[in-house]
């Protein structure tokens, strides 16, 4: 087995001539007299460098398969069969087991993730249709007998928005902003086959100031208003509970929170029409494309309606349906000044929901949407309209004013000689008295400054 027998030198590795003189010392195995036959067969140079090739690394020529070389001298190693317990091995495993089980769970949250997931995703059924069509059952009852396209989309689209006006509607009509809407917290109740509202954590309750900080917002940047403010930064913390639930309509119909929730729910309504803008970076997209257009719809539309894809385009055509009713309440809700939106009820009472937005209603449910419709009057909108209306007539040949003069009537005393002047600037002037009051009350009540001669009835909280 030498390797000098074959002439060959084994000497261009460190340390290999130590290694074959131990080999030398140890009795030939079995194994290893096995190959000398063949290896004496093979002959010349060419047997005799390929097995020094496998000397130098220390493993032998191959005899049975893992019995060779270093495996070989493992092999005279003392070898223990059974399994041994120790003291430390089973503190170790316990430790272990602790572990794993500890909360919040590592081992469960994998059984559940990948066991009972997988088993989900394979027993349970799965909707394969998309939104709306995945929902057409479900909230209609049944499969509209209409072919495949935007009116039947549109349909779906319209049966949903009243299904979330009417819980947002129900919302604000007892104080409460909700600050979060957002489609994570919808759900679809099976029992009353309608769409709920969920998750009132960022919830305030304006009518007694619960869960409402001044200068404090809570939102989703993705949903929010640009105000991000529900109310003014400028209004006080609450008072006591009297003062504020007798005050609370006046700060609502300054303030108009309720169009903060308004403004999200148009967001949901887009995306909606618009599947290309249902996932996040497309919607942060859209709010950075829409800031840069001053939060004005139609000037977003001009911007990529030129080049906008086949989604983008499908959905332009389900807001002009019906001489494009849907995209005229969509552009009421999505607006930058909160004043200038529509609210919950006037969004109902909007001609897109004429027809299809009355699907589902309970009679208690018409009645009350039909009487608001007929007894609905927007006094912002009414007063927006006369000063519009006073302003483009602004000559002096039809008596109106401009919106220049408008601005120095709040603040001159009336003259002698001119009604109309005296009666316009009394009006304008005593409302931003009432303003004014009202405003130094609630700081007078917050800081208690002041002592006020009703406030002795007043109780405090320590």
């Amino acid at each position: 087995m030498a390797a000098s027998g074959l002439g060959l030198s084994t000497s261009f590795l460190p340390g290999h001539d130590t290694l074959l003189r131990r080999r030398r010392r140890r009795p030939a195995s079995p194994s290893t007299a096995s190959f000398r036959p063949v290896t004496a067969e093979l002959g010349g140079v060419a047997a005799g460098l390929g097995r020094q090739l496998v000397e130098a690394v220390g493993v032998g020529l191959p005899c049975t398969v893992m019995q060779c070389g270093d495996v070989i001298y493992r092999s005279t190693l003392p070898q223990n069969d059974g399994l041994t317990i120790t003291a430390p091995g089973v503190a170790l495993a316990l430790a272990a087991v602790s572990y794993l089980w500890a909360t919040p769970g590592v081992a469960p949250g994998f059984f559940d993730m990948f066991v009972l997931a997988f088993a989900e995703r394979l027993f349970r059924p799965t909707f394969r249709k998309e939104f709306p069509y995945n929902v057409e059952t479900k909230i209609l009852g049944n499969v509209q007998d209409l072919p495949k396209g935007i009116a039947r989309e549109n349909k779906i689209i319209q049966t949903v928005m009243r299904q979330l006006l009417f819980a947002l509607d129900g919302l604000h009509s007892t104080g409460i902003v909700h600050r979060d809407i957002k489609p994570q917290n919808v759900i679809f109740s099976e029992g009353s086959r309608t769409f709920k509202i969920i998750d009132l954590g960022a919830a305030a309750d304006l009518r007694v100031g619960i869960n409402y900080i001044p200068k404090e917002f809570l939102l989703d940047p993705r949903y929010a208003a640009p105000e991000q403010y529900i109310m003014s930064t400028q209004t006080p913390s609450a008072p006591s509970v009297p003062v504020a639930t007798t005050l609370s309509p006046v700060l609502w119909q300054l303030n108009l929170p309720d169009r903060f929730d308004i403004y999200s729910l148009g967001l949901i309504f887009l995306q909606m029409a618009f599947p290309s803008l249902r996932t996040d970076s497309s919607l942060i997209q859209f709010n950075r494309q829409l800031k840069r257009c001053d939060y004005d719809l139609q000037a977003w539309r001009n911007l990529v309606e030129p080049r906008a894809t086949a989604e983008l385009r499908r959905g332009f055509d389900i807001m002009d349906l019906d001489n494009g009713i849907g995209w005229e309440l969509l552009t009421s809700m999505v607006r930058y000044k909160a004043r200038q939106r529509t609210s919950a009820e006037g969004a109902l009472a909007h001609p897109y929901f004429n027809r299809e937005g009355l699907l589902g209603l309970s009679v208690m449910q018409n009645a009350r949407l039909q009487l608001f419709r007929a007894t609905q009057k927007d006094y912002s909108e009414a007063a927006r309209w006369v000063i519009g209306l006073m302003a483009r007539s602004g000559t002096e040949e039809v008596g109106g004013f401009t919106e220049a003069q408008l601005q120095e009537l709040r603040e001159i005393k009336p003259k002698k000689g001119n009604a109309q002047r005296n009666v316009l600037a009394s009006v304008l002037r005593l409302q931003k008295k009432i303003v004014k009051t009202i405003n130094e009350s609630m700081d007078e009540l917050a800081s208690q400054r002041k002592s006020i001669w009703w406030s002795r009835w007043i109780p405090r909280e320590e």
